[in-house]
């Protein structure tokens, strides 16, 4: 038997160690187990690496799970967990899954994992919902890079698919997705990259020009070149013209200021939440201010206006952002916004 938790807010730090066995599971979050973290531990063979039932709110983080024969990492009845970084490797091409999302797990986010050998690289399967697979890479999977059963609103996205054997797909369910709207988009295909297999990219946004057929389903935006994985995006913000808008805005004192953020990488939903002035200067424009989607290498522009006080001549500011990275995770801008 490896190592069971069974109490909240634990924090299971294994240094880089390795716990080895051939029982059933390696490591055990069981019985409504509340905010406990899992990470940097070497779990190598047992039945299943890792295992949580009616587990909530975990972490499970940066492990390395190696020669597992059955499950990478199993939940069953288990939601709000988040798993990422974890390199996960099959003893076989007779392991199953890499990771099983099974009966009622809901609102799980997987994000930037390392899978490789088993039947499937992820399973989503019995009335599993609204789950989160993006910025992984499967590969050398023997029956499929990721399948969905009786399941529904799940979203696998930006992942790398290399040599997954048989297409992935979905059978049952409702509003499952292989791909989400542009600059995101679907997954990399290794078996679906190049014009001789259906993949031409004529107008050079980086998508296939045609969706790949999947079993059931297909990837409405496939993805030309592999994806580098999720993080922070680094937003900058740029400051443009100011100047009143009109006569009306210089008689009330409304100062108008443009602004352009940009991303070297793709930020999703990007919006200002919050503006600091000095010198009495107060916020005229409706928060929050929807900026948009930003493709990598690229920017957007935005105008805001301010209530400037007769006799300001000059005022500093502070704009705070939010947005998202390719795998949905939030990020703040220049931090959190400490206003109501």
């Amino acid at each position: 038997m490896g190592i069971r938790i069974q109490s909240n807010n634990v924090t299971l730090d294994g240094n880089g160690h390795t716990i080895t066995g051939s029982a059933y599971y390696g490591v055990q979050l069981r019985t409504s187990g509340l905010g406990i973290t899992v990470k940097n531990l070497h779990v190598e063979g047992y039945q299943y690496g890792v295992y949580g039932q009616y587990a909530n709110n975990n972490r499970i983080m940066d492990n390395t799970l190696s020669n597992w024969t059955i499950y990478g990492i199993f939940v069953t009845s288990s939601d709000y967990n988040t798993i990422s970084g974890n390199t996960i490797t099959a003893a076989g091409t007779e392991a199953y899954n890499g990771i099983f999302l099974h009966t009622n797990s809901d609102f799980n986010h997987i994000t930037g994992n390392d899978i490789s050998g088993g039947m499937k690289g992820l399973a989503i399967q019995f009335n599993a919902n609204r789950n989160v697979f993006a910025g992984n890479t499967v590969r050398d999977t023997y029956i499929a890079g990721a399948f969905i059963l009786n399941s529904s609103y799940n979203s696998i996205h930006y992942d790398n698919f290399i040599n997954t054997g048989n297409p992935s797909g979905l059978s049952g369910g409702l509003g499952n997705m292989y791909s989400i709207s542009a600059p995101v988009g679907g997954n990399y295909w290794s078996n679906y990259d190049e014009a001789a297999e259906g993949c031409a990219d004529g107008n050079g946004d980086g998508f296939c020009d045609a969706p790949l057929a999947l079993n059931g389903t297909q990837d409405q935006l496939p993805r030309v070149a592999p994806v580098a994985g999720c993080g922070k995006p680094g937003m900058t913000l740029g400051r443009g013209g100011v100047y009143w808008g009109s006569y009306p805005d210089y008689e009330a004192r409304v100062l108008s200021v443009d602004y352009a953020v940009g991303t070297p990488a793709i930020a999703m939903y990007a919006e200002v939440v919050g503006v600091a002035a000095t010198n009495g200067v107060s916020l005229v424009t409706g928060l929050p201010l929807e900026v948009g989607n930003l493709p990598g290498g690229g920017s957007l522009g935005f105008t805001v206006q301010y209530l400037v006080p007769p006799g300001v001549v000059s005022f500093n500011t502070t704009v705070y952002t939010t947005a998202e990275d390719a795998c949905g995770l939030p990020y703040e801008y220049p931090s959190h916004y400490p206003g109501p």
